[in-house]
């Protein structure tokens, strides 16, 4: 009888000492995450042509976000976790840049570039919303720009912690640039002058893709004699 009782307070010692072990376990945070961070697309000048590349953009200013699943965004810090780390620039970084102690739950990083002053919105979509402000905006120079990239694990260092981002940031509302006119003069002209207070695009509608791309349309450099 008193090898029976020991065997049962042997096996409910040993079903505790488990329960604890997993409640252990289950407690453990998920490990926090570093991000190196860096914009590939960005110029401070414009073109010699005078027109927007379509593959640079200007940035005077930018600031980084780091973003949840739910939309959360979170501030990282500098190597050794005593203050936040710089994420409004107004030199912009040619260099990579390192922030850490990020939790678990970044998933992406955003840059939102030429807004003029460091801003504080709740959640992913308050960034998002920026776009109605940016519809008004005609300074080609100084649009407001946007860009995102999903964290990419590296292990640098042996760590499985560590992550990149390469950002390219891109204007918030799509425009087009009209870099001028052609005219046919072949015939005696019936007006001295033309004022243009209003253009369309006939069938842009047809024409473009959702992919950004226009087919029938071409492109003709307007020289100082036209």
């Amino acid at each position: 009888m008193k090898n029976l009782f020991m065997t049962l307070a042997m096996v409910a010692m040993v079903a505790t000492s488990c329960s604890k072990d997993d409640a252990v376990q289950n407690n453990i945070a998920a490990p926090q995450k570093s991000v190196k961070f860096s914009l590939e697309n960005v110029i401070n000048t414009r073109s010699v042509d005078g027109m927007i590349s379509a593959a640079k953009v200007t940035l005077n200013d930018c600031q980084v976000f780091f973003v949840g699943a739910d939309g959360s965004l979170y501030n990282g810090k500098n190597s050794d976790g005593t203050e936040e780390a710089t994420q409004y620039f107004t030199t912009i970084p040619t260099e990579t840049l390192a922030f850490h102690f990020l939790p678990a739950e970044v998933e992406k990083v955003v840059v939102v570039g030429n807004y003029g002053s460091e801003i504080d919105p709740a959640n992913l979509n308050a960034i998002k919303a920026l776009a109605t402000e940016a519809s008004a905006q005609q300074n080609d120079e100084n649009l407001l720009v946007y860009g995102e990239a999903s964290l990419v694990a590296t292990n640098d260092d042996g760590h499985g912690n560590t992550y990149k981002a390469e950002v390219s940031v891109k204007p918030l509302v799509s425009r087009i640039e009209i870099g001028g006119f052609v005219c046919d003069f072949s015939d005696t002209p019936l007006y001295d002058q033309v004022d243009v207070t209003m253009m369309a695009l006939n069938n842009y509608y047809n024409d473009a893709t959702i992919g950004g791309t226009l087919s029938n349309y071409s492109s003709t450099a307007i020289s100082t004699s036209s």
